[in-house]
Protein backbone atom coordinates (compact mmCIF):
# COMPACT_ATOMS: atom_id res chain seq x y z
CA UNK A 1 0.00 0.00 0.00
CA UNK A 2 1.62 3.23 -1.17
CA UNK A 3 1.35 6.46 0.79
CA UNK A 4 3.14 9.65 1.65
CA UNK A 5 3.25 10.22 5.43
CA UNK A 6 4.23 13.56 6.96
CA UNK A 7 3.86 15.44 10.22
CA UNK A 8 1.87 18.62 9.75
CA UNK A 9 0.77 21.52 11.90
CA UNK A 10 -2.98 21.82 11.36
CA UNK A 11 -4.83 24.99 12.40
CA UNK A 12 -8.29 24.87 13.88
CA UNK A 13 -10.90 23.60 11.41
CA UNK A 14 -14.60 24.39 11.89
CA UNK A 15 -17.07 21.67 10.94
CA UNK A 16 -20.77 20.94 10.61
CA UNK A 17 -21.46 17.34 11.52
CA UNK A 18 -23.98 14.64 12.35
CA UNK A 19 -23.17 12.10 15.04
CA UNK A 20 -23.85 8.42 14.44
CA UNK A 21 -23.75 5.76 17.15
CA UNK A 22 -23.26 2.20 15.93
CA UNK A 23 -23.65 0.80 12.42
CA UNK A 24 -20.57 2.54 10.95
CA UNK A 25 -21.26 1.06 7.51
CA UNK A 26 -24.35 3.31 7.19
CA UNK A 27 -22.45 6.57 7.78
CA UNK A 28 -23.01 7.52 4.12
CA UNK A 29 -26.67 8.25 4.95
CA UNK A 30 -25.49 10.91 7.39
CA UNK A 31 -23.28 12.44 4.71
CA UNK A 32 -26.21 12.49 2.27
CA UNK A 33 -28.33 14.32 4.82
CA UNK A 34 -25.48 16.71 5.61
CA UNK A 35 -24.84 17.62 1.96
CA UNK A 36 -28.57 18.16 1.39
CA UNK A 37 -28.59 20.58 4.35
CA UNK A 38 -25.46 22.35 3.06
CA UNK A 39 -26.98 22.71 -0.41
CA UNK A 40 -30.17 24.26 0.97
CA UNK A 41 -28.12 26.65 3.12
CA UNK A 42 -25.99 27.68 0.14
CA UNK A 43 -22.81 26.52 1.88
CA UNK A 44 -21.68 24.32 -1.00
CA UNK A 45 -22.11 27.10 -3.54
CA UNK A 46 -20.28 29.73 -1.48
CA UNK A 47 -17.17 27.67 -0.62
CA UNK A 48 -15.54 24.48 -1.81
CA UNK A 49 -15.69 22.04 1.10
CA UNK A 50 -14.18 18.76 2.24
CA UNK A 51 -15.96 15.77 3.74
CA UNK A 52 -14.46 14.44 6.97
CA UNK A 53 -15.17 11.42 9.16
CA UNK A 54 -14.22 11.76 12.84
CA UNK A 55 -13.78 8.63 14.94
CA UNK A 56 -14.55 9.48 18.56
CA UNK A 57 -13.93 5.93 19.86
CA UNK A 58 -11.38 3.19 19.21
CA UNK A 59 -13.09 0.43 17.17
CA UNK A 60 -11.03 -2.30 18.86
CA UNK A 61 -11.98 -1.10 22.34
CA UNK A 62 -15.56 0.12 21.95
CA UNK A 63 -18.35 -2.26 20.98
CA UNK A 64 -19.67 -1.60 17.50
CA UNK A 65 -23.15 -0.79 18.81
CA UNK A 66 -21.65 2.01 20.95
CA UNK A 67 -19.09 3.30 18.43
CA UNK A 68 -19.41 7.06 17.89
CA UNK A 69 -18.61 8.47 14.44
CA UNK A 70 -19.34 11.92 13.05
CA UNK A 71 -19.96 12.66 9.37
CA UNK A 72 -18.71 16.23 8.81
CA UNK A 73 -18.09 18.92 6.24
CA UNK A 74 -15.73 21.87 6.55
CA UNK A 75 -17.24 25.32 7.12
CA UNK A 76 -15.59 28.72 7.46
CA UNK A 77 -16.73 29.64 10.98
CA UNK A 78 -18.30 28.32 14.16
CA UNK A 79 -21.98 27.39 13.91
CA UNK A 80 -24.82 26.81 16.33
CA UNK A 81 -26.65 23.52 16.51
CA UNK A 82 -29.47 23.08 13.98
CA UNK A 83 -31.44 19.98 14.91
CA UNK A 84 -29.17 16.96 14.59
CA UNK A 85 -26.54 19.01 12.75
CA UNK A 86 -23.93 20.16 15.24
CA UNK A 87 -21.06 22.61 15.18
CA UNK A 88 -17.79 20.71 15.68
CA UNK A 89 -14.11 21.47 15.31
CA UNK A 90 -10.71 19.89 14.89
CA UNK A 91 -8.35 21.59 17.28
CA UNK A 92 -5.02 23.11 16.28
CA UNK A 93 -1.98 20.88 16.77
CA UNK A 94 0.49 18.42 15.30
CA UNK A 95 -0.89 15.52 13.27
CA UNK A 96 0.61 12.64 11.36
CA UNK A 97 -1.02 12.85 7.94
CA UNK A 98 -0.93 10.00 5.43
CA UNK A 99 -2.44 10.16 1.96
CA UNK A 100 -3.99 7.00 0.51
CA UNK A 101 -5.92 6.07 -2.62
CA UNK A 102 -8.51 3.49 -1.57
CA UNK A 103 -11.62 1.89 -3.01
CA UNK A 104 -14.69 3.28 -1.19
CA UNK A 105 -15.96 -0.20 -0.36
CA UNK A 106 -12.64 -1.47 0.96
CA UNK A 107 -11.72 -1.80 4.61
CA UNK A 108 -9.58 1.18 5.61
CA UNK A 109 -8.15 -0.73 8.58
CA UNK A 110 -4.93 -1.63 6.76
CA UNK A 111 -4.25 2.06 6.09
CA UNK A 112 -4.93 2.96 9.73
CA UNK A 113 -2.66 0.13 10.90
CA UNK A 114 0.13 1.49 8.68
CA UNK A 115 -0.35 4.96 10.17
CA UNK A 116 -0.23 3.66 13.75
CA UNK A 117 2.91 1.68 12.92
CA UNK A 118 4.54 4.80 11.45
CA UNK A 119 3.83 6.85 14.58
CA UNK A 120 5.29 4.14 16.79
CA UNK A 121 8.36 3.57 14.62
CA UNK A 122 9.13 7.29 14.61
CA UNK A 123 8.84 7.48 18.42
CA UNK A 124 6.03 10.04 18.35
CA UNK A 125 3.55 10.31 21.23
CA UNK A 126 -0.17 9.87 20.65
CA UNK A 127 -2.13 12.73 22.17
CA UNK A 128 -5.75 13.55 22.90
CA UNK A 129 -7.57 14.86 19.87
CA UNK A 130 -9.70 13.90 16.91
CA UNK A 131 -8.66 10.96 14.74
CA UNK A 132 -10.14 11.66 11.33
CA UNK A 133 -10.23 10.98 7.59
CA UNK A 134 -10.43 13.81 5.06
CA UNK A 135 -11.64 13.02 1.53
CA UNK A 136 -10.38 14.91 -1.51
CA UNK A 137 -12.34 13.67 -4.51
CA UNK A 138 -15.41 11.98 -5.90
CA UNK A 139 -14.38 8.36 -6.61
CA UNK A 140 -16.59 8.36 -9.71
CA UNK A 141 -14.15 10.83 -11.31
CA UNK A 142 -11.05 8.77 -10.42
CA UNK A 143 -9.60 6.60 -13.22
CA UNK A 144 -9.62 3.56 -10.89
CA UNK A 145 -12.73 4.51 -8.93
CA UNK A 146 -10.69 5.26 -5.80
CA UNK A 147 -11.17 7.89 -3.14
CA UNK A 148 -8.15 9.99 -2.16
CA UNK A 149 -8.06 10.10 1.62
CA UNK A 150 -5.90 11.76 4.26
CA UNK A 151 -5.76 9.83 7.53
CA UNK A 152 -4.86 12.18 10.38
CA UNK A 153 -3.68 11.18 13.86
CA UNK A 154 -3.01 13.72 16.65
CA UNK A 155 0.56 13.34 17.94
CA UNK A 156 3.43 15.08 19.68
CA UNK A 157 6.52 14.69 17.47
CA UNK A 158 10.04 14.13 18.73
CA UNK A 159 12.34 17.18 18.75
CA UNK A 160 14.10 15.95 15.59
CA UNK A 161 10.85 15.49 13.70
CA UNK A 162 9.44 18.77 14.99
CA UNK A 163 12.02 20.59 12.88
CA UNK A 164 10.61 18.89 9.77
CA UNK A 165 6.95 19.71 10.49
CA UNK A 166 5.10 21.19 7.53
CA UNK A 167 2.24 23.68 7.83
CA UNK A 168 -1.07 22.28 6.69
CA UNK A 169 -2.14 23.74 3.36
CA UNK A 170 -5.53 25.30 4.03
CA UNK A 171 -6.25 25.14 0.32
CA UNK A 172 -6.68 21.41 1.02
CA UNK A 173 -9.93 22.48 2.69
CA UNK A 174 -10.97 25.66 0.95
CA UNK A 175 -9.68 25.03 -2.56
CA UNK A 176 -11.10 28.11 -4.26
CA UNK A 177 -8.23 30.35 -5.37
CA UNK A 178 -9.63 33.87 -5.37
CA UNK A 179 -6.81 35.05 -7.67
CA UNK A 180 -7.59 32.41 -10.29
CA UNK A 181 -10.30 32.96 -12.86
CA UNK A 182 -11.26 29.33 -13.17
CA UNK A 183 -13.71 30.04 -15.99
CA UNK A 184 -10.83 31.49 -18.03
CA UNK A 185 -8.78 28.32 -17.76
CA UNK A 186 -11.77 26.01 -18.12
CA UNK A 187 -12.37 27.43 -21.61
CA UNK A 188 -8.97 26.13 -22.72
CA UNK A 189 -9.51 22.87 -20.91
CA UNK A 190 -12.85 22.33 -22.65
CA UNK A 191 -11.33 23.16 -26.03
CA UNK A 192 -8.73 20.43 -25.58
CA UNK A 193 -11.30 17.98 -24.20
CA UNK A 194 -13.53 18.64 -27.22
CA UNK A 195 -10.61 17.90 -29.54
CA UNK A 196 -10.12 14.62 -27.74
CA UNK A 197 -6.33 14.88 -27.70
CA UNK A 198 -5.83 14.93 -23.94
CA UNK A 199 -7.98 11.85 -23.41
CA UNK A 200 -6.19 9.91 -26.16
CA UNK A 201 -2.72 10.91 -24.97
CA UNK A 202 -3.47 10.12 -21.33
CA UNK A 203 -5.13 6.78 -22.09
CA UNK A 204 -2.28 5.80 -24.40
CA UNK A 205 0.29 6.72 -21.76
CA UNK A 206 -1.54 4.76 -19.05
CA UNK A 207 -1.80 1.75 -21.36
CA UNK A 208 1.94 1.87 -22.02
CA UNK A 209 2.79 2.11 -18.31
CA UNK A 210 0.40 -0.76 -17.58
CA UNK A 211 2.03 -2.86 -20.32
CA UNK A 212 5.48 -1.96 -18.96
CA UNK A 213 4.48 -3.00 -15.46
CA UNK A 214 2.93 -6.26 -16.67
CA UNK A 215 6.01 -7.03 -18.79
CA UNK A 216 8.32 -6.58 -15.79
CA UNK A 217 5.97 -8.59 -13.57
CA UNK A 218 5.97 -11.49 -16.02
CA UNK A 219 9.74 -11.41 -16.47
CA UNK A 220 10.89 -10.62 -12.92
CA UNK A 221 7.91 -11.57 -10.76
CA UNK A 222 9.69 -14.47 -9.07
CA UNK A 223 12.39 -12.22 -7.64
CA UNK A 224 10.61 -8.87 -7.27
CA UNK A 225 7.42 -7.58 -5.70
CA UNK A 226 5.87 -5.29 -8.30
CA UNK A 227 3.01 -3.18 -6.99
CA UNK A 228 0.01 -1.53 -8.58
CA UNK A 229 0.09 1.69 -10.57
CA UNK A 230 -0.66 4.97 -8.81
CA UNK A 231 -1.91 7.37 -11.49
CA UNK A 232 -1.72 10.65 -9.59
CA UNK A 233 -3.25 13.91 -10.86
CA UNK A 234 -1.51 14.25 -14.21
CA UNK A 235 1.56 15.16 -12.15
CA UNK A 236 3.31 11.84 -11.77
CA UNK A 237 2.42 8.19 -12.29
CA UNK A 238 4.42 5.36 -10.76
CA UNK A 239 4.54 1.76 -9.63
CA UNK A 240 6.84 0.19 -7.00
CA UNK A 241 9.28 -2.64 -7.61
CA UNK A 242 10.96 -4.26 -4.60
CA UNK A 243 13.68 -6.96 -4.76
CA UNK A 244 12.57 -9.78 -2.48
CA UNK A 245 16.09 -10.16 -1.11
CA UNK A 246 16.04 -6.68 0.48
CA UNK A 247 12.36 -6.26 1.35
CA UNK A 248 13.29 -6.69 5.05
CA UNK A 249 15.14 -3.36 4.79
CA UNK A 250 11.79 -1.61 4.16
CA UNK A 251 13.11 0.09 1.05
CA UNK A 252 11.41 0.31 -2.33
CA UNK A 253 12.24 1.28 -5.88
CA UNK A 254 9.67 3.02 -8.07
CA UNK A 255 9.50 3.58 -11.81
CA UNK A 256 7.98 7.03 -12.29
CA UNK A 257 6.65 9.10 -15.17
CA UNK A 258 6.74 12.85 -14.44
CA UNK A 259 4.13 14.44 -16.66
CA UNK A 260 5.26 18.07 -16.72
CA UNK A 261 8.91 17.14 -17.31
CA UNK A 262 7.87 14.43 -19.79
CA UNK A 263 10.33 11.82 -18.59
CA UNK A 264 10.63 8.41 -17.00
CA UNK A 265 12.80 7.97 -13.94
CA UNK A 266 13.52 5.51 -11.16
CA UNK A 267 13.93 6.24 -7.47
CA UNK A 268 14.93 4.51 -4.27
CA UNK A 269 12.83 5.43 -1.23
CA UNK A 270 12.06 4.31 2.31
CA UNK A 271 8.75 3.07 3.67
CA UNK A 272 8.86 5.70 6.42
CA UNK A 273 10.69 8.90 7.28
CA UNK A 274 13.13 7.23 9.69
CA UNK A 275 14.32 4.72 7.10
CA UNK A 276 14.37 7.44 4.46
CA UNK A 277 16.75 9.59 6.50
CA UNK A 278 18.89 6.65 7.60
CA UNK A 279 19.76 5.51 4.07
CA UNK A 280 19.89 9.02 2.63
CA UNK A 281 22.54 9.87 5.25
CA UNK A 282 24.52 6.74 4.36
CA UNK A 283 24.63 7.56 0.64
CA UNK A 284 24.98 11.32 1.10
CA UNK A 285 27.99 10.78 3.35
CA UNK A 286 29.64 8.32 0.96
CA UNK A 287 31.68 8.87 -2.19
CA UNK A 288 29.02 7.17 -4.33
CA UNK A 289 28.24 9.65 -7.11
CA UNK A 290 26.96 7.51 -9.99
CA UNK A 291 23.31 8.43 -9.34
CA UNK A 292 21.57 11.59 -8.17
CA UNK A 293 21.03 12.15 -4.44
CA UNK A 294 18.59 14.94 -3.42
CA UNK A 295 19.74 17.78 -1.19
CA UNK A 296 17.41 16.71 1.64
CA UNK A 297 15.93 13.32 2.60
CA UNK A 298 12.40 14.73 2.31
CA UNK A 299 12.74 15.95 -1.28
CA UNK A 300 10.16 13.94 -3.25
CA UNK A 301 10.52 11.25 -0.56
CA UNK A 302 13.58 9.99 -2.46
CA UNK A 303 16.95 8.65 -1.32
CA UNK A 304 18.43 8.40 -4.82
CA UNK A 305 17.13 8.61 -8.38
CA UNK A 306 18.09 8.33 -12.04
CA UNK A 307 16.54 9.44 -15.33
CA UNK A 308 15.50 6.51 -17.55
CA UNK A 309 14.11 8.29 -20.61
CA UNK A 310 14.05 12.04 -21.26
CA UNK A 311 11.33 13.12 -23.73
CA UNK A 312 10.63 9.44 -24.53
CA UNK A 313 9.95 8.37 -28.10
CA UNK A 314 6.54 6.68 -28.05
CA UNK A 315 6.70 5.78 -31.75
CA UNK A 316 8.57 2.57 -30.88
CA UNK A 317 7.10 1.21 -27.65
CA UNK A 318 9.15 -1.99 -27.72
CA UNK A 319 12.41 -0.03 -27.92
CA UNK A 320 11.22 2.34 -25.20
CA UNK A 321 10.30 -0.60 -22.96
CA UNK A 322 13.76 -2.11 -23.43
CA UNK A 323 15.44 1.23 -22.71
CA UNK A 324 13.50 1.68 -19.45
CA UNK A 325 14.00 -1.95 -18.45
CA UNK A 326 17.75 -1.91 -19.08
CA UNK A 327 18.50 1.27 -17.15
CA UNK A 328 16.00 0.51 -14.36
CA UNK A 329 17.35 -2.98 -13.70
CA UNK A 330 20.93 -1.69 -13.75
CA UNK A 331 19.97 0.90 -11.12
CA UNK A 332 18.08 -1.64 -9.01
CA UNK A 333 20.69 -4.41 -9.22
CA UNK A 334 23.62 -2.14 -8.43
CA UNK A 335 21.96 -0.51 -5.43
CA UNK A 336 20.56 -3.82 -4.19
CA UNK A 337 24.08 -5.28 -4.15
CA UNK A 338 25.31 -2.27 -2.16
CA UNK A 339 22.38 -2.41 0.25
CA UNK A 340 22.88 -6.11 0.91
CA UNK A 341 26.53 -5.46 1.69
CA UNK A 342 25.71 -2.60 4.05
Amino acid sequence: MQTNIEIKSIPKIWLAGILQIGEPETIQKKFDKLFLWATKKGIINSNPIKAITIYHDHPEITETKNLRISACITIDKEMKEEGEIMGLSIEEGFYTVGRFELHPGSVFKHAWDLMIEWVEQNNCTFREGEYFEMYHNDPETHPSGKIITDICIPIEPTDDLRNAVKPFDMSQIFTADKTLDLNYYMKFYKEQIDLGRIQKAYQGLMNFIMDLRNYLLKKYGNDYIIGNISKGYMDYTYFPIVPIRIRHLKLKFAIVFIHQEMRFGISLGGQNRQIQRQYWSIFKGSDFIKYKIPETPDENFTIMYEILAENPDFSDLIMLTRQIESKAMEFIDELTDILEYK
